[in-house]
C-alpha cells in the first residue's frame, strides 16, 4: 500500500514538472510559473499555474482593465495521475463517465443536425469556420435539449464537490487544463470547459484539448498573480540551501631524498 502511494506521489511530481516545462516554452513566454498555487482560498489550490502580463499596445484596451492598464492572462493546470484522483468524492464514477461519454457522442451528433437546421444560431462575429461559436443552448432540438439536461445532471454528480466544480463556477485564469499521463483520460469523459493534456514520459505534453475560455474579473486575476508570486517565494525559501563545503588545503609533499650518487656512497663508506 505504501508502495502504491509512493508511487502515485511519484507520478504526480512527474506531471507537474512537465507540465511546467511545457508552459515555459509556449509563446509568448509565461512571465511566471508556480505550483500549488491558492485560487479562491487555502483549501483550493491549482497543481501548476502561468501568468502572463504584457504591456498593453496603443490601440489595445483590455476589457475590464482600463486604458493603460496591463494584459493580464492566467492558465491553471490540474495533474490527475490516476483515474480516481480526477472525481474522488464519487463512489460510481467509472459508470457515470460512461455514460457521460456516450451521451456526449449522441449529442454532438444531434449539434451536427443543429448547424444544418438552424443555422441562425451560429455567431456572426468569428472569421474562421473552425473556430466559430453556436449557441446550442438556444436550439428548438426536443431530443438535444434532453441530452443536455441529462449531461448536466451526470456532471453534477460526478464534479459535486471537486476543485474543476468550484474552479468553473469562479474562474480565475483564462485557460484551464487537466494532465494526465497519456491515454488515462478521453475528451468525452472531462467536462467541456476544461482543456484536457496528456503526458508522456518519451514524448512530453500533447495538448489533446484546448480550454474553453473564461471570462475573469480582473479582482481575481490580480489575486492569482499575488498567489503564484507567493508560492513561489514559498517554494524557494523551503528549498534546502546546499552547505560550502570548506576549501581543502593541498596535501604537503615529503621531503625529498637525496639522489644516491657515487659520491654520496663514497662518503657514507668511509663514515662507516
Amino acid at each position: 500500500m505504501a508502495s502504491s502511494v509512493s508511487k502515485i506521489n511519484r507520478e504526480h511530481l512527474r506531471l507537474r514538472q512537465a507540465v511546467a516545462i511545457w508552459l515555459a516554452a509556449r509563446r509568448p513566454k509565461p512571465s511566471g510559473l508556480g505550483f500549488d498555487v491558492e485560487t479562491t482560498g487555502a483549501r483550493l489550490k491549482a497543481d501548476v499555474a502561468a501568468c502572463w502580463l504584457q504591456n498593453p499596445k496603443p490601440d489595445d484596451a483590455d476589457a475590464g482593465c482600463g486604458a493603460g492598464a496591463p494584459n493580464l492572462r492566467h492558465a491553471i493546470v490540474i495533474c490527475c495521475p490516476t483515474r480516481e484522483s480526477c472525481w474522488p468524492e464519487c463512489s460510481s464514477a467509472e459508470a457515470i463517465v460512461a455514460e457521460v461519454s456516450r451521451l456526449r457522442a449522441e449529442a454532438e451528433a444531434e449539434e451536427g443536425k443543429i448547424r444544418v437546421q438552424e443555422p441562425e444560431l451560429r455567431a456572426n462575429d468569428v472569421l474562421f469556420e473552425e473556430f466559430a461559436i453556436w449557441e446550442y443552448e438556444r436550439s428548438l432540438n426536443p431530443h438535444y435539449q434532453k441530452l443536455r439536461q441529462r449531461l448536466a445532471e451526470l456532471e453534477n454528480m460526478l464534479y459535486k464537490g471537486t476543485r474543476l466544480e468550484r474552479l468553473t463556477f469562479r474562474p480565475m485564469a483564462e485557460k484551464m487544463f487537466v494532465a494526465t499521463p497519456a491515454g488515462l483520460l478521453q475528451p468525452n469523459e472531462l467536462r467541456r470547459d476544461w482543456g484536457l493534456l496528456w503526458v508522456d514520459p518519451g514524448k512530453g505534453v500533447e495538448l489533446v484539448r484546448d480550454g474553453k475560455p473564461h471570462s475573469c474579473l480582473l479582482p481575481d486575476r490580480m489575486k492569482l498573480l499575488n498567489n503564484l508570486l507567493a508560492s513561489t517565494m514559498d517554494m524557494m525559501l523551503s528549498a534546502p540551501v546546499p552547505r560550502r563545503r570548506a576549501p581543502q588545503r593541498p596535501a604537503l609533499a615529503p621531503p625529498r631524498r637525496p639522489a644516491r650518487t657515487a659520491t654520496n656512497l663514497a662518503a657514507t663508506a668511509g663514515k662507516d
